[in-house]
């Protein structure tokens, strides 16, 4: 477990103690009843406030490591400077073959996976690389479950999607979608792919930010309700028919016409 959700939790163990403390406040004192309730009201959220702000921090934190991690700054090489001789060097001339091709030198730096940032909604999760690679971790959207793994060094997640009355369950898994309805559309490229409903409202949206950075949108379920995730955070059993919806599309439709076309793009 990383730093940051340790932090995260022991933030959480915190406020779980205090409102339990306000609990007992509530039961036990002899004040007037009204007055009980709008003190146990008002601390009460002062604590939701302040566990809200600790993870925000949390998560600016860890943003800000990512990043560093992501771009460290390159090390100077320190200069030497050699004094020039005196003694003349002669350097024979040798003449160079016609088939002879300059070789190159292999590169002294890579780059590489070492943690993958899982954005679902307006939530934030880091997980090691290593972690994802042995196995798949499991994960929520709201109250919907979904799996988080890592193979052949790209992050993938499962999951089940909304789907429209009297119709299979619609799925991503490995990023493949199946049982998608018919009067659904599809639309993708090398970076992203997004489903849009009936009315070119898109249910769901997976991209890849960066290498190690996955964002996904969409209305999910959980064998119960729907779950709508997008840039404004959570919401359960939302209202799809609301303006504006909170979830703009990527590409242009019908894909049988604008394949691979972000929205957009002129060509």
């Amino acid at each position: 477990m990383n730093d940051f959700k340790l932090a995260k939790r022991w933030f959480l163990v915190a406020a779980i103690i205090g409102w339990g403390e306000v609990i007992m406040f509530g039961w036990l004192t002899t004040a007037n009843t009204s007055i009980r309730i709008i003190a146990c009201f008002l601390v009460s959220g002062l604590i939701g406030v302040l566990l809200s702000e600790s993870f925000r921090y949390v998560n600016r934190k860890q943003d800000t490591h990512i990043a560093a991690q992501s771009n460290p700054e390159p090390k100077k090489e320190p200069t030497i400077e050699t004094q020039p001789t005196s003694i003349p060097v002669t350097t024979p001339t040798v003449a160079a073959s016609p088939s002879a091709t300059p070789s190159l030198k292999e590169t002294t730096f890579t780059e590489g996976i070492d943690a993958v940032m899982f954005t679902v909604g307006n939530n934030r999760q880091l997980e090691e690389a290593t972690n994802l690679q042995n196995g798949k971790h499991p994960f929520f959207i709201g109250d919907v479950p979904a799996t988080l793994y890592f193979e052949n060094g790209k992050p993938y997640i499962d999951v089940d999607l909304y789907a429209p009355p009297n119709e299979p369950p619609v799925r991503l898994q490995h990023n493949e979608l199946k049982n998608r309805p018919s009067q659904w559309d599809m639309n993708k490229d090398d970076k992203a792919i997004e489903v849009v409903d009936e009315k070119k409202r898109p249910v769901f949206q997976l991209f890849y930010k960066s290498p190690s950075h996955v964002v996904m949108y969409g209305v999910f379920f959980n064998g119960y309700v729907n779950w709508l995730a997008s840039p404004k955070g959570y919401e359960s059993t939302p209202n799809l028919d609301k303006k504006p919806y909170p979830i703009k599309r990527l590409f242009k439709y019908p894909s049988s016409k604008y394949l691979n076309r972000r929205a957009g793009q002129s060509r």
